[in-house]
């Protein structure tokens, strides 16, 4: 759980003695235990790395809903050959369960990766001075506009994928996803099914296809659950491996937990 203790991006500056310890310049700072307040209520807390909890969250429903699966009974129609669910109490509990697990694995996975782009921009996008800098946003009509970077959190104009595709190299001084690749393509889609589990309406648009919430029911249950978390971390990971930022312990701390999982329950 130590890992899951908030990253704010803080380094040494110079050579620093610490009893009779010397962190050198540029050595990593975490802060440990935080005041907090609300209400009235003053409270020291380890503060929690949210992307971090929200993607172990996923990782967890992904893995429940996995185990469900296999578990939901379907029988062939005796009237036209169709596959269904089988319509008694325990099938529909364990059906609509299993629903509940793709769906939480599927919106914490979006709001990971939306929680840390923004973090991640506000936090990186300081220059020397600590002060915000000024970042180059294109719109899909090609025309180009410049905000802070402590301002790109609250711009409704500027969705999920050019925050992570535009800005997040920006700041990281990284290498960034094409539009045709695999990775982002998957990526669109995930963040349609999230809006979708966050604004349910009749008719959906999910890969440019008008569903209807049954035809979603049936996609949430031939999908990989661990689709939307696996995804999530690959894009994340690809930003630091293609960057000189290091990979911050949460990320490699889920990373490490998803692995795990997939290895035990490969083959069942």
């Amino acid at each position: 759980m130590d890992k899951l203790v908030e990253d704010e991006f803080l380094k040494v500056k110079d050579d620093f003695v610490f009893g009779d310890q010397i962190a050198p310049a540029g050595s990593k700072i975490q802060i440990v235990s935080k005041q907090g307040q609300f209400n009235g209520l003053t409270l020291r807390i380890p503060p929690p790395e949210f992307e971090g909890l929200l993607l172990n969250t996923a990782i967890d429903s992904a893995a429940k809903a996995f185990l469900m699966q296999k578990e939901i009974p379907t029988i062939k129609s005796d009237f036209d050959g169709i596959k269904e669910v089988e319509l008694t109490s325990e099938a529909k509990r364990q059906f609509f369960q299993y629903c509940q697990q793709v769906m939480i694995s599927s919106a914490f996975s979006v709001s990971a990766i939306e929680s840390w782009a923004n973090k991640t921009i506000q936090l990186l996008g300081r220059g020397k001075d600590l002060q915000p800098t000024k970042l180059e946003f294109q719109n899909l009509k090609g025309k180009k506009s410049y905000f802070n970077s402590d301002q790109i959190a609250s711009q409704r104009s500027i969705t999920l994928v050019p925050k992570l595709f535009q800005l997040v190299p920006q700041v990281l001084n990284s290498k960034t996803l094409k539009p045709h690749s695999t990775l982002r393509k998957k990526l669109v889609t995930i963040i349609e099914d999230r809006n979708a589990v966050m604004h349910m309406q009749q008719d959906l648009n999910i890969d440019e296809q008008l569903i209807k919430r049954s035809d979603f029911a049936v996609k949430m249950f031939i999908t990989n659950p661990f689709e939307s978390v696996a995804t999530i971390l690959k894009i994340i990971n690809f930003f630091y491996e293609n960057s000189d930022n290091e990979q911050p312990d949460w990320l490699a701390y889920n990373e490490q937990e998803l692995t795990k999982i997939q290895r035990k329950y490969k083959g069942l």
